[in-house]
């Protein structure tokens, strides 16, 4: 009987393997309200894993362990991510106004009841850097950090990723907080994962923020109950055409309300692919810091190659290579399609005042192209030895980044 019941379970686990995963769209029906209020502040438990991008992340403070939310992300097709979202204080220590170091950081997703640790769906992640964003400075904006796993979260029915806005509009109804955080001002954490609904989402009056913070930031909650201590770095999430998006990130309590009803949220709905340059430049310039001014050369992926990050690189000494993909907008048009190339072509185009170099490479007739941007000083020279006249920079490219690319495929 066992056996049967282990095979069952590794047929599902094929089947979920070779199907692609869609955010924001979870196994289980999410319990959107609740006449029995437990309180997150103000809210219901919520359903077990109908929150699959939900994170308990522990943070080792110099004073004693704490802890924030967090949401699985994805930044590029497939069936898991390394990448977590969460707000930038969480890691940092005030005691000391430093950033946590990554192991003193641990991610642990598919939870439900944070207190039983025997609960098997519990998978817990260790951290191989952290990215907060560069002009966070401890003042409510632009709190938001990106936690890069040392291993993948593989997607199932109790983990999966949440979807990111398309868009600057954030609904102003259908929207909810969840978190393990506290249940009363005076009480504690709650094991459970608690939901509430968010009525009320609006800019508000402020005075500690600017107006110009304002499409960084805004308000949400009720009187009635919110997201509270604890809660910092989860998600306020909204039903969009019975998909939930993730539009804000929990971050400060609102000076102008009584605790645990209206709080500050880190705003995310700007276009996306805005959104992706600012993660992804933020990813970069973190991980890079320690070899600024060294003149070295970093190699990256589409994901995370942008004209705004190579400059930046640039313009600390350090020169950069990476894949593009064609349908950005800041893609010249005369590089985008591929169409009547020949096989092997090369075109390439120096923006002089960008200082930036752009290759598209037609790998075989009416295959996609390859982009590649770099602000490396070379020659334009091909390799001739394989029969193919495949640019060496792009050879440069697959010996930096331990072969990819070798077969010509797009990345």
């Amino acid at each position: 009987m066992m056996r049967i019941a282990f095979m069952i379970y590794f047929i599902n686990a094929l089947e979920l393997a070779s199907t692609q995963i869609k955010c924001g769209m979870p196994a289980y029906p999410v319990r959107e309200s609740d006449d029995n209020l437990n309180r997150i502040i103000g809210g219901w438990e919520a359903r077990p894993h109908s929150l699959p991008w939900q994170l308990y992340v522990l943070l080792g403070y110099k004073a004693g362990v704490a802890a924030c939310g967090g949401t699985i992300i994805q930044l590029k097709p497939g069936n898991s991510t390394n990448l977590a979202l969460t707000a930038a204080h969480c890691l940092v220590d005030q005691s000391t106004l430093r950033q946590l170091k990554p192991e003193n950081v641990t991610v642990i997703a598919g939870a439900h009841n944070i207190a039983i640790l025997s609960e098997r769906t519990h998978k817990i992640y260790s951290v191989k850097s952290i990215a907060i964003h560069q002009n966070f400075k401890n003042s409510g904006v632009h709190d938001i950090a990106l936690i890069i796993l040392q291993s993948p979260i593989l997607f199932s029915t109790r983990t999966q990723p949440i979807c990111l806005p398309d868009g600057d509009e954030i609904p102003k109804r259908k929207c909810w907080v969840a978190g393990w955080g506290y249940t009363s001002i005076t009480g504690d954490s709650y094991p459970i994962l608690l939901m509430t609904s968010t009525p009320n989402i609006f800019y508000g009056n402020e005075t500690h923020f600017a107006e110009n913070f304002r499409k960084y930031i805004f308000l949400a909650g009720s009187e009635n109950g919110g997201a509270y201590r604890g809660d910092s770095g989860g998600p306020l999430f909204c039903k969009m055409n019975n998909v939930y998006v993730q539009y804000g990130i929990v971050s400060v309590r609102s000076r102008s309300h009584p605790p645990g009803s209206i709080s500050v949220y880190t705003r995310l709905s700007t276009s996306s692919e805005e959104r992706q340059i600012d993660l992804a430049s933020t990813t970069v310039g973190q991980l890079a810091q320690p070899f600024v001014n060294s003149n070295r050369n970093v190699y990256m992926d589409c994901y995370f190659t942008s004209y705004s990050t190579v400059q930046h690189l640039f313009e600390h000494d350090l020169t950069a290579i990476g894949t593009v993909f064609v349908h950005r907008r800041d893609v010249l048009a005369c590089l985008r399609k591929a169409a009547r190339r020949n096989s092997y072509s090369t075109l390439a185009v120096y923006e002089q005042n960008r200082k930036v170099t752009m290759i598209n490479y037609v790998p075989r007739k009416n295959s996609n192209n390859v982009l590649l941007l770099t602000s490396c000083h070379a020659k334009l020279t091909v390799d001739n030895q394989q029969g193919d006249i495949r640019p060496n920079i792009m050879n440069g490219y697959n010996l930096g980044k331990r072969g990819v690319d070798s077969k010509d495929a797009r990345i």
